[in-house]
């Protein structure tokens, strides 16, 4: 076994381990969880505590008011058949309230000692569920670097101290993830869903870029891209129009809405790159990649024809290398069906 696929067979079974109940993020939340169940405890012994004192308490009034009528009545030679009904009635009445109030009040307190209980342990489990998920996907990640290194360095040789040697060989067009296709659509759902738990048609656009630059960055296999789509449609994923601008066939109307997807995709990639963590200058980079593609898109489906699509592309400012990569672009697009494809205008 080669340096590389020990390494990733190692990350591979800490991968399996992450939501164990042996691991070592579900021992830290299992003592918490413990520790949150033991101040409970120890809250409601002394609730009860409180609430026998307060019986007691009560019996003990009770008791002393009793003496002090029937040593009232012995000082006057009376007996204790000589004591009002009422006043016997008034003593019973007076526990029975004490009772009573305590018995809510600590009613109250133990649902409040409960609840407080039943929060804190929902807080962590689901802090537990994001640290095992943060730890899984960092997990993936490692793998996934691993595996497209292996693959560009024609599985060279990884010592323990990180260093290769070796190379050349294999390419990345037929890569195959170790994460299957419902996994990474399911990841991909999560970072552009909306706070609803669906897709909006920006989301579903940012997605869209997304997608294809998942594709070009690690030369996803056909097969492979083919189940990732189908996965992602099972969330709702369903690319936006290019918008709402009204386009009459002439260029300066598709240039115009060519120019206003090209912002809107520039705004949203920047925003969405540095909500992931890139610098402003990485995430402006990649934004503007994706900006130029929206802006041809929208003039390759305006066009009727590719020698049209060349002139007004080339009208808008893009160069021949550009236009030439764009074409390598739409053909796999089309191939993997991303976004419903980019075709030609129908005469």
């Amino acid at each position: 076994m080669s340096g590389y696929d020990t390494l990733i067979e190692k990350l591979k079974k800490k991968l399996e381990a992450a939501g164990s109940v042996e691991s070592e993020i579900a021992k830290q939340y299992s003592m918490a969880k413990e520790e949150a169940k033991k101040r409970y405890e120890e809250s409601r012994a002394s609730l009860l505590k409180k609430r026998d004192a307060a019986i007691a308490e009560a019996a003990a009034s009770k008791l002393k008011a009793e003496k002090d009528i029937a040593q009232f009545h012995e000082a006057r030679g009376l007996t204790r058949s000589g004591e009002a009904i009422d006043e016997a009635l008034n003593r019973e009445l007076i526990e029975a309230n004490a009772i009573r109030d305590t018995m809510a009040e600590h009613s109250e307190g133990e649902e409040k000692l409960k609840k407080q209980l039943d929060d804190e342990v929902a807080a962590l489990e689901s802090a537990e569920l994001k640290d095992i998920q943060g730890k899984k996907e960092k997990l993936e990640d490692e793998i996934l670097e691993l595996e497209k290194q292996k693959l560009k360095e024609g599985d060279a040789v990884v010592g323990e101290d990180g260093g290769t040697s070796g190379g050349g060989g294999d390419s990345l067009d037929d890569y195959e993830p170790s994460i299957s296709e419902s996994m990474l659509a399911t990841r991909l759902f999560n970072m552009f869903k909306n706070s609803d738990g669906k897709l909006s048609s920006d989301g579903s656009r940012e997605l869209q870029l997304y997608v294809e630059k998942l594709r070009e960055d690690n030369g996803l296999s056909d097969e492979y891209m083919k189940n990732l789509l189908f996965a992602l449609k099972s969330y709702g994923y369903d690319p936006a129009d290019d918008g709402d601008d009204e386009i009459d066939g002439t260029f300066e109307s598709i240039l115009r809405a060519a120019n206003n997807s090209s912002a809107k995709v520039e705004d949203m990639m920047y925003r969405f790159y540095r909500g992931r963590g890139a610098k402003d200058g990485e995430a402006m980079a990649e934004a503007k990649k994706h900006a130029l593609w929206a802006k041809l898109d929208v003039i390759y489906k305006n066009s009727t024809s590719r020698e049209q699509f060349i002139y007004y592309a080339r009208k808008s400012g893009s160069s021949m290398s550009t236009i030439y990569r764009y074409f390598d672009r739409i053909e796999d697009v089309n191939k993997y069906d991303i976004g419903g494809g980019i075709y030609l205008k129908e005469k």
